[in-house]
C-alpha cells in the first residue's frame, strides 16, 4: 500500500491544483456514494477480528467506522480539498476595531448532499 501510495504522489505531484482538489472532491463523494459497500465490508472485518489474541478492543474501536465517522472521513476530505479550489479563494479579509477578524470567501461550488 506504501509504495502505492508513493507512486500516486508522484503521478499527482505535477498536477494543477483544481486537478488535485477535484481528486480529492471525487473521492469524498465516492466514500459517500459507497457508504452502505464500505459499511457492510467494515462490519465483516469487525466479526472476523473481534476476540482474536492480541487485538485489544481499544484498537478494534479505532478501527469500527459507522455513518457518522464514515461521512466525517468525507468532510475531513473535502476540507482538505476546498483550500486548492480557487473558487473558494479568500476575497476580503479585515480585523475589526474589538479584534475579531473577518473574511470572506468565495464559494462557488455547492455542497453536496448526504
Amino acid at each position: 500500500m506504501a509504495r502505492a501510495a508513493r507512486a500516486a504522489a508522484k503521478q499527482l505531484a505535477p498536477k494543477a491544483m483544481v486537478d488535485k482538489a477535484a481528486g480529492l472532491a471525487a473521492a469524498a463523494a465516492q466514500i459517500c456514494a459507497r457508504a452502505t459497500v464500505i459499511l457492510a465490508a467494515n462490519a465483516e472485518d469487525m466479526t472476523s477480528q473481534e476476540g482474536q489474541i492480541g487485538r485489544p478492543g481499544a484498537m478494534l474501536d479505532r478501527l469500527r467506522l459507522d455513518a457518522g465517522r464514515l461521512a466525517g472521513s468525507a468532510d475531513a476530505i473535502d476540507a482538505v480539498a476546498a483550500p486548492l479550489d480557487p473558487s473558494r479563494a479568500e476575497i476580503d479579509c479585515g480585523t475589526r476595531p474589538n479584534g475579531l477578524v473577518l473574511s470572506a470567501a468565495c464559494a462557488c461550488r455547492s455542497r453536496r448532499r448526504r
